[in-house]
């Protein structure tokens, strides 16, 4: 159910009417029966207060929308300690790295899913600024490598330059430069796969855990320089920033056109555009897709250093130490498959987000990880087609299982086209097989990517040569390739 407000609560003062109060809660799955005293009364007059920042905020900026929120039952200081202790200011000059400015600029630019992992959340623990700055190093590695996979924050949380059994403290703020810096002294960051996000200040666990990407350097771009950063982002890519997000908890969408100017949050621009005549930057938040903004995002105005915005812009460069997660693992002895194999929710975290984060479990129950009195029900967060994580996903008792596949077959003689995979043996950089690539409809006869491939996640096929640079679109008669000759 969608909540409507009724136009005349703010006049004279009046309170919001129970319908409204109720229409909120329902929508944003708000219980506060199980807390002591008059929670509720309380939380509504929280609320009421929220609703009269929105009011104000609407009568002074035009080109956005704002509106309640699962945020507007949290008073300025709850939203301030959850969400926005992120940041510490840092004393060091950062290295100003060389943009070039005369370049022409297309009127927009959008590297979302590109140079990007999805939207994440970071929960009640400031630790905006580790989310910045490890989806740099993440944009980094696939802008300057073809890299792609998720990266761990957690593991910004958790250390200090002194590494393994050190304690950060990182849920009360930090800075994307000393980030780096971490990262660079203790030799990269591992897959967010390998230490999960839990959202709880931890202690440095980093043994026997393989760093995936380092950093090689990082550099401020274009600070207090919009044009120089706009630069970079049409001509480049994204970059981390930090900003002053103080009264952003009820932002719904449009161009925001006002702001403060203490930075207390940290974010990524992966963008620019254009709307009525404003031009915007387009950045990317950690407050999850369904709980903020235009699903995760929001447009802030171009040209009067908005919100602090062009205050401490960074980028790195990176170094890829571990193989970029390529194409999904074949199903388990269980015979299960996700399905679909590339599913997202509402929130676009996919069926091994879940599982990393305790989301679920096998029987199809919540986890311990899910928080189902902030969240709601699992159910909620289905994918467009009306399917959860508990219908498409292994790891939370969905997904498919089909009968089990035949003994495989000794490979077939050439083709009477007289095409012969070549090498014979032939295996990609994830160790499969043509028949593999066949079976799994990756690629087609005529060289192109097969409908099984997952372009957007694992990249162009090309990445996935042997050692000797052979691709499938080489090595494969089913893919195109392989050795063409008569038969004999």
């Amino acid at each position: 159910m969608k909540f409507a407000l009724a136009c005349s609560f703010f006049i004279g003062g009046e309170a919001v009417s129970t319908s409204d109060w109720e229409a909120y809660k329902q929508e944003f799955n708000k219980d506060y029966s199980g807390a002591n005293g008059d929670e509720d009364g309380y939380r509504r007059g929280v609320f009421e207060q929220s609703l009269v920042s929105i009011a104000a905020l609407n009568a002074r900026e035009p080109l956005a929308d704002y509106g309640p929120t699962v945020l507007s039952d949290l008073t300025a200081e709850e939203f301030k300690a959850a969400y926005l202790s992120g940041y510490m200011p840092s004393n060091s000059t950062l290295p100003e790295l060389a943009v070039d400015t005369s370049l022409e600029l297309s009127d927009a630019q959008d590297w979302t899913g590109r140079y990007t992992t999805p939207v994440k959340n970071q929960g009640h623990c400031g630790s905006c600024w580790a989310f910045s700055a490890i989806e740099q190093v993440e944009s980094d590695a696939m802008r300057e490598h073809g890299w792609s996979g998720t990266l761990s924050t957690q593991e910004l949380v958790d250390c200090t330059e002194d590494g393994q059994g050190s304690k950060r403290g990182g849920c009360d703020g930090g800075q994307p430069t000393k980030a780096y810096k971490v990262l660079q002294a203790i030799g990269g960051a591992v897959s967010e796969n390998d230490y999960q996000y839990t959202g709880k200040d931890g202690t440095c666990s980093i043994k026997g855990r393989t760093p995936q990407v380092g950093v090689k350097s990082h550099s401020s771009v274009g600070r207090r320089d919009e044009s120089t950063m706009k630069s970079y982002v049409g001509s480049t890519g994204p970059l981390s920033v930090c900003v002053d997000a103080n009264d952003w908890k009820n932002y719904k969408g449009g161009v925001k056109t006002s702001c403060g100017t203490s930075t207390d949050h940290c974010v990524q621009i992966v963008g620019y555009g254009s709307d009525s005549g404003t031009n915007y930057w387009k950045v990317r938040n950690s407050w999850g897709t369904s709980h903020f903004g235009e699903n995760g995002f929001m447009r802030l105005a171009i040209g009067k250093n908005l919100c602090n915005i062009a205050n401490d812009p960074t980028a790195t460069s990176t170094t890829v130490l571990g193989p970029s997660p390529g194409p999904s693992p074949s199903p388990s002895p269980s015979g299960c498959s996700d399905s679909p194999s590339n599913w997202q929710s509402s929130e676009s975290e996919s069926c091994d987000y879940y599982e990393s984060h305790s989301y679920c479990t096998s029987s199809g129950g919540e986890g311990s990880g899910w928080n189902h009195n902030s969240w709601g029900p699992i159910s909620k967060y289905a994918d467009s087609q009306g399917r959860s994580a508990t219908d498409a996903c292994c790891a939370c008792g969905g997904g498919t299982s089909p009968s089990p596949s035949p003994s495989p077959s000794p490979s077939p003689s050439p083709s009477p086209s007289g095409c012969s995979d070549s090498p014979s043996n032939w295996q990609s950089s994830e160790s499969e097989s043509c028949d593999y690539y066949e079976s799994h409809s990756y690629c087609t006869s005529s060289g192109g990517e097969g409908r099984g491939w997952n372009h957007n996640s694992w990249g162009p096929i090309s990445k996935y040569a042997d050692s000797q640079g052979r691709s499938a679109t080489d090595a494969c008669c089913a893919c195109g390739g392989g050795s063409k000759g008569f038969v004999v």
